[in-house]
C-alpha cells in the first residue's frame, strides 16, 4: 500500500514535533526545582513555557470534528490557508501576541515529570489518531484553531512546531533567570 503525500507530510511533521519536545525537555532536565519553579516579574517559569506548549497542542489538536457530511464552502479553503500562513509568520517572526484562549494559560503547578508525560501522550494519540485516519480525514481541515480557524492535520502540526520554536527563546531565558536567581540566593 502506497501511503500519499499528506500521511507522509502529517508523519514528518509528527516527526518535527517529537524532536523539537525532546529538545526542549532535554534542556531542562536535570534542573533544580527552584530553577525550574522561578517566575521572573511578569514572565513565564520554565515549566509554565513547557506547559502552554502542551495546553496549545491539546487545544488545537486533540478534538478533531470528524464531521466530513459538510462540504467546504467555496473559498474556505484558502481563507484557512491564509490565515494559518498569517499566524505562521507572527510565530516565525516571533510577534508577541496575546493568549490565543484561556485553555493554553499554564498553571506553574505540575512538575516536570507529569508534564513530559503529557506531551508524550498528546503526540502518541496524534501518531495513533494519524495512522488510523483515511487520507481524505489527513485533508480535511478538522482541527481547530482559535485564530488560523479551521486546520488539516498538517497544518496544525506544522503551526504546534512553529509555536514549540517560538518559544524555544522564552525558555533558555527563564532558565537562564532561574539559574541566576539559585546562584544569588546561593
Amino acid at each position: 500500500m502506497q501511503r500519499s503525500d499528506a500521511r507522509i507530510n502529517v508523519e514528518a511533521q509528527a516527526e518535527n514535533l517529537d524532536e523539537m519536545r525532546k529538545d526542549l525537555l532535554s534542556s531542562v532536565e536535570g534542573l533544580p526545582l527552584r530553577v525550574l519553579n522561578h517566575c521572573n516579574a511578569g514572565h513565564w517559569s520554565p515549566l509554565m513555557v513547557i506547559e502552554h506548549l502542551i495546553l496549545a497542542e491539546q487545544s488545537v489538536l486533540r478534538e478533531p470534528f470528524n464531521d466530513f457530511s459538510e462540504t467546504l464552502p467555496s473559498g474556505a479553503s484558502l481563507l484557512a490557508s491564509l490565515k494559518c500562513s498569517g499566524v505562521g509568520l507572527a510565530l516565525r517572526w516571533r510577534i508577541p501576541v496575546p493568549l490565543a484562549s484561556p485553555d493554553m494559560m499554564p498553571s506553574g503547578a505540575l512538575p516536570l515529570g507529569a508534564l513530559a508525560s503529557m506531551w508524550g501522550e498528546n503526540l502518541a494519540w496524534l501518531r495513533q489518531y494519524a495512522q488510523q485516519a483515511t487520507n481524505a480525514e489527513l485533508r480535511y481541515p478538522n482541527f481547530h484553531h482559535p485564530v488560523a480557524g479551521q486546520l488539516t492535520m498538517e497544518q496544525a502540526l506544522r503551526l504546534a512546531v512553529l509555536h514549540a520554536r517560538a518559544h524555544e527563546q522564552q525558555l533558555a531565558r527563564a532558565v537562564r533567570h532561574g539559574l541566576s536567581a539559585a546562584q544569588s540566593c546561593s
